[in-house]
């Protein structure tokens, strides 16, 4: 059983005492590729107990919801804006604000874009259905936000923007990308954290996440990692030619950037004095230039791909030499342990997952500690295939779907009572 603070995690002895009517309102359509989206998939597609209705923005529409209808009594997709560029995306939420509310109103809130068709959608949903919970993505705030006083509603926090926006400002070197941070900082801080606290309770993936948030935590908080599929995580199934080392995630976040500068620069040199030939794959979306720059004989950016799995389970090591901290449970970190892989990483990368060195992973603090490591588990195949084989172990007794969405329905079960279901709105 592992222990964190105040919160525990072991097996759940949680039976569900009612069937609860839940509303779902998330950024996107709920999937098991993206951490974000991840809980919400689990909620839905695990779900025995309680009638769930789905309202999200449709990002890609050819993605194929179909599970998601056989699981949900009814959804509702609004398809997203696809504005690209940081002025236009901007200007557009500033128009659509200023024609749909009024700027000086009370739900007037800066960041992204606002979708009037996604408000009027959840208040047509509360006037026609009753429900007992609102269970919503922190980035739907401005559709949720006084949405109905008499429906409980749980947000979910996915990332500790204020700190992140911090880290981000502090270690980026573009001044317009300074700019950018330090407007987004701005605007969280002044113009949708202070709301936060109007919401009945908040879920946050780590401890540290909490305390970040404690200045604007709802009325209740809990802390619930981010849960681990794995049955889709397996290391059974297609792979690819092997590769040496590979690293994943969205190449665009500034702390897979960071990660990736710090390896190819520090730490890959010191593994090639002992092993020239070995290959390194960078796997993962948005790659930018200061990324594709990287690329080499030896190195690999692939930019998006289909399906991670394949590279997870070619790949002889999985490395996450993060250097930056933005205080969350780093999800690439288990899937590569639910993967059954030996994983190297600095402590940042582990923070808050209680896995063990030497026993279900590696902790490096150090470039030279680092590279030592990824050479070791190289030349030792034994090695590499029990640290992999208790990783997997690890995240199954401690991050699976059915603990983390079992944890999920506590939280619907003690939030539920605490207002009366709303049935009109008000």
């Amino acid at each position: 059983m592992l222990v964190r603070n105040d919160m525990v995690y072991g097996p759940s002895s949680f039976v569900r005492s009612r069937r609860l009517k839940i509303l779902i309102v998330w950024r996107d359509l709920p999937s098991l590729r993206t951490p974000s989206l991840a809980r919400p998939h689990c909620l839905v597609t695990r779900n025995r107990s309680h009638e769930i209705t789905l309202a999200c923005f449709l990002e890609n529409p050819q993605t194929d919801e179909r599970d998601l209808y056989r699981h949900c009594d009814r959804v509702e997709l609004v398809r997203a804006p696809q504005t690209k560029g940081v002025v236009m995306k901007g200007l557009r939420s500033l128009a659509s604000k200023v024609n749909y509310q009024n700027i000086f109103s009370k739900d007037f809130a800066i960041p992204g874009i606002y979708v009037p068709e996604m408000r009027k959608k959840l208040v047509d949903l509360l006037k026609s259905g009753t429900f007992d919970i609102i269970y919503a993505d922190s980035a739907m705030l401005p559709y949720v936000y006084n949405l109905h006083p008499r429906a409980p509603t749980v947000l979910e926090f996915c990332s500790a923007w204020l700190h992140m926006l911090r880290q981000a400002y502090l270690n980026e070197q573009s001044v317009f990308a300074k700019a950018y941070y330090l407007t987004q900082y701005c605007s969280f801080r002044l113009f949708e954290f202070p709301r936060y606290a109007k919401f009945d309770a908040g879920i946050y993936v780590s401890e540290l996440h909490r305390i970040f948030a404690r200045q604007f935590m709802p009325r209740k908080s809990f802390v619930i990692p981010p849960p681990i599929d794995l049955e889709y995580f397996n290391p059974i199934g297609d792979a690819m030619e092997p590769m040496d080392i590979v690293f994943t995630g969205q190449m665009n976040y500034f702390i897979n950037i960071h990660s990736m500068l710090y390896f190819c620069g520090e730490v890959l040199p010191l593994i090639r004095k002992q092993a020239p030939r070995i290959g390194l794959h960078i796997v993962g979306r948005s790659a930018p230039e200061r990324i594709t720059r990287l690329a080499s004989s030896s190195v690999v950016v692939t930019g998006e791909v289909p399906d991670i799995r394949p590279y997870f389970r070619a790949a002889r090591i999985v490395v996450a030499p993060i250097t930056l901290d933005d205080g969350g449970i780093k999800t690439k970190v288990l899937e590569a342990m639910a993967m059954g892989k030996a994983v190297v990483s600095t402590p940042i990368g582990v923070q808050g997952t209680g896995a063990t060195h030497g026993e279900n992973i590696v902790i490096a603090g150090n470039s030279r500690t680092l590279a030592a490591w990824v050479v070791r588990l190289l030349q030792d195949p034994a090695l590499r295939e029990q640290i992999g084989t208790r990783a997997r172990e690890f995240v199954k007794e401690n991050y699976s779907h059915e603990k983390m969405t079992n944890r999920l329905n506590e939280v619907f079960e003690q939030i539920a009572g605490s207002k009366q279901p709303c049935g009109s709105h008000g």
